[in-house]
């Protein structure tokens, strides 16, 4: 008898945390790909976008889960969510880092350094900058040793 009790409480337990339906997303994935642990999509968007598609029918059996796998991912655009987006209290649709991996959303642009030179003071446009802004001499060197190596 216990044992049985604890088998029915085990089952309702794994149907709680388990996802109707689970999508997988990776920075070497492809929006071509089913959004499967083997064949993750590439972005958010497409997985949205899958979810909206459906929608209805998954949540009747349960929630939908989005794993982002680790790494890095640039945005060039805000992620949008929509009130249509949202599942239900009793079957959600969460989007999370996969478990034990490291995932950061990046919404700039990555800028060289080798993009910039010192300003010096003779030039005519040093006028604008702050006396903070300014680097003391021997720094203004080592950055422009830099800037050329």
């Amino acid at each position: 008898m216990r044992n049985a009790l604890l088998l029915v409480l085990a089952t309702i337990l794994c149907g709680t945390v388990t996802s109707a339906r689970d999508y997988y997303i990776a920075t070497d994935g492809s929006d071509d790909n089913p959004g499967t642990f083997e064949r993750p999509f590439a972005t958010l968007e497409k997985a949205r976008d899958t979810i909206r598609g459906i929608k209805d029918q998954a949540l009747a059996s349960g929630s939908i889960t989005v794993h982002i796998r680790g790494g890095k991912y640039f945005r060039a655009r805000t992620f949008e969510l929509a009130k249509r987006d949202s599942g239900l209290a009793a079957a959600p649709i969460v989007y999370r880092a996969y478990p034990g991996e490291n995932v950061r959303l990046i919404g700039g642009h990555h800028i060289n350094g080798k993009w910039f030179a010192p300003v010096a003071d003779t030039d005519p446009e040093s006028h604008y900058l702050a006396p903070t802004a300014r680097c003391p001499r021997s720094s203004t060197t080592i950055a422009i040793n830099s800037l050329n190596g």
